[in-house]
């Protein structure tokens, strides 16, 4: 659809619709969370937040009292819009791995599922060795064998398991990314399905590789590294290669 006609105000009989807005942010989908139902004049922020937009572009009058049949209005669009997206609200959109459209794929933390706290969701907590551990939801494709690699740092980096990733660079309107933080990593450990393996790391090594054979099917898939103080944590990038039957 061309918005063309709606920018340069050449049609006047464009279709009123009702969008929808909603962030989550959570393992599993919550009803009702941080919310918008948005037609071209209304504005529903939440269950009981009206403005009145041509005349309230600030959102500064909520008119929810004097507008109720429109708030009933789009709070029933809302009910019917949920019931269509929360279908599968129980599933995962798992990674596919093995395909020929992406083969290796690369996992990152921001992608892992915690059923409490957070992942590493963002460069800065990968850099201070922060975010709760979890696993990722992923489908082999083939049955097959895959080699799986876990990284501490980004394969092009060239950093070490153990390495300090250096200060990040100066950027305008911004603070640098902190330094890496150096972990002392000495083993490396993965679980799919029924198959748990390890290995020792030394301090020289860029990555833990394991091969593996694997059936085709949805699974958990967790890869961490252990190590001195008491270290648990994820890997925070995973690299797979489908290799072949």
């Amino acid at each position: 659809v061309s918005l063309k006609p709606l920018i340069y105000k050449k049609n006047t009989n464009w279709p009123d619709r009702i969008t929808f807005t909603d962030t989550q942010r959570k393992e599993h989908l919550v009803k009702w969370k941080d919310f918008a139902v948005m037609t071209d004049r209304w504005r529903l922020v939440g269950r009981d937040e009206l403005y009145d937009m041509p005349l309230d572009p600030g959102q500064r009058e909520n008119v929810a009292g004097l507008h109720p049949d429109v708030v009933e209005k789009l709070l029933a669009a809302y009910e019917v819009w949920w019931s269509d997206i929360s279908v599968n609200a129980d599933g995962y959109n798992r990674v596919k791995i093995g395909t020929t459209n992406e083969n290796p794929v690369r996992l990152n933390s921001y992608d892992s599922h915690t059923e409490e706290g957070l992942p590493a969701w963002s460069q800065e907590l990968v850099r201070l060795a922060r975010g709760d551990n979890g696993f990722w939801a992923v489908r082999f494709v083939h049955t097959g064998k895959y080699q799986i690699e876990l990284y501490r740092w980004p394969k092009e980096s060239h950093l070490r398991l153990n390495d300090a990733a250096p200060v990040g660079e100066k950027i305008s309107g911004g603070d640098p990314y902190p330094e890496g933080k150096a972990l002392n990593i000495q083993e490396a450990r993965i679980k799919i399905g029924e198959q748990k393996l390890q290995q020792t790391v030394t301090d020289t090594a860029i990555c833990a590789s394991f091969t593996l054979d694997l059936k085709k099917g949805d699974y958990k898939m967790e890869c961490w590294f252990t190590g001195a103080e008491d270290i648990e944590k994820d890997a925070y990038y995973v690299y797979v290669d489908y290799l072949g039957n």
